[in-house]
């Protein structure tokens, strides 16, 4: 699994779950790619847009969101952590 920051169209010529995405806001050029029944790979977001995320595509799944100012690892492969 890869890492990769707001661009959501650039994992699509690649095996889903590729990649571990991350939205830094809720922006349209920033979510572009972002489909109603998106399923290329977990989305992990701030609470607040994670918010607007389910507001515009209310049927995504797999959307993790954390709190500012807050330290997290996440494993995102048995021999990565981030």
């Amino acid at each position: 699994t890869n890492v990769i920051v707001d661009d959501f169209d650039f994992c699509k010529s690649f095996p889903k779950n590729t990649f571990q995405h991350f939205l830094t806001h809720f922006h349209s050029d920033h979510y572009e790619g972002v489909t109603p029944l998106w399923d290329y790979g977990d989305i992990h977001c701030t609470h607040q847009t994670k918010i607007f995320l389910m507001h515009k595509y209310p049927k995504l799944q797999n959307v993790y969101s954390y709190d500012y100012y807050k330290t997290y690892t996440l494993s995102i492969a048995e021999e990565k952590v981030i």
